[in-house]
């Protein structure tokens, strides 16, 4: 009897684990889907195709002047210009993401570093990772409750396949994306990064944020403001595919 009740004991424990985790997931799944609809909805998220926003970078005590161009599913372009210095990010959706500096090399673009180009693939993401996670090839657990800014929050953790894990993290009351935290290699260290999203805007139908701030322990890496952004704007010819060098 003692021998059979040890055996059924981890079975039990086992369901029990294997209930919450399904719960767990269950959650996290409706909250992404809540976070979907206090966007805007999936709809009104389907007709915006692409964006133009203009606005200012903050780095230190520098102001840059940030303009990024973005399509579906996974096309980016993002420039920043300080006084003559112009350097600029990209990305086709096809060919590997490329950059250029017009202080090296007369500007003539070169492939992004190795050690940025993950990185810079997930954030060209649209819609962003949590907006049909399991499409993408992620899973989605619900973490608990926090507190961000004061603010009641809930976090989820989505792990991708290659083992990357990100934690994305919601309102409490809003459900809109407050925070979002992942690992970005920084000088060739591994750092943990946190992006705060602050003062949400309607463009085109969906609510976006115009205020992005990230930060590596205390430290603020950067502070984007944007004064403007435009929906479904007509794209310049080639502006996301490397120019030739």
């Amino acid at each position: 009897m003692i021998r059979l009740i040890s055996a059924v004991r981890p079975l039990l424990v086992l369901g029990v684990l294997t209930s919450a985790s399904l719960l767990r997931a269950d959650l996290a799944e409706d909250l992404a889907n809540k976070y979907v609809e206090a966007l805007g909805g999936g709809a009104a998220m389907n007709l915006l195709q692409s964006l133009r926003a203009t606005g200012r970078t903050t780095l230190q005590s520098t102001e840059v002047e940030t303009v990024m161009w973005a399509a579906r599913p996974n096309r980016i372009r993002v420039e920043s210009r300080y006084v003559n210095k112009l350097f600029i990010q990209g990305y086709d959706g096809e060919n590997p993401p490329w950059q250029s500096n017009s202080e090296v090399k007369d500007g003539a673009p070169i492939p992004l570093p190795a050690s940025e180009v993950k990185s810079f693939l997930s954030d060209s993401d649209f819609d962003g990772a949590l907006v049909n996670y399991a499409q993408k090839g992620y899973s989605l657990d619900y973490v608990g409750t926090a507190a961000v800014e004061g603010k009641p929050v809930h976090k989820l953790l989505l792990a991708a396949s290659t083992g990357e894990l990100m934690y994305f993290v919601l309102d409490a009351k809003t459900y809109l994306l407050v925070e979002r935290v992942s690992q970005k290699i920084i000088q060739g260290r591994k750092a943990e990064i946190h992006i705060y999203y602050r003062d949400y805007r309607r463009v085109g139908g969906v609510l976006m944020p115009y205020q992005i701030e990230a930060k590596a322990g205390e430290r603020t890496l950067y502070i984007t403001t944007l004064n403007q952004v435009v929906a479904n704007p007509a794209l310049p010819s080639g502006v996301f595919s490397s120019p030739v060098s």
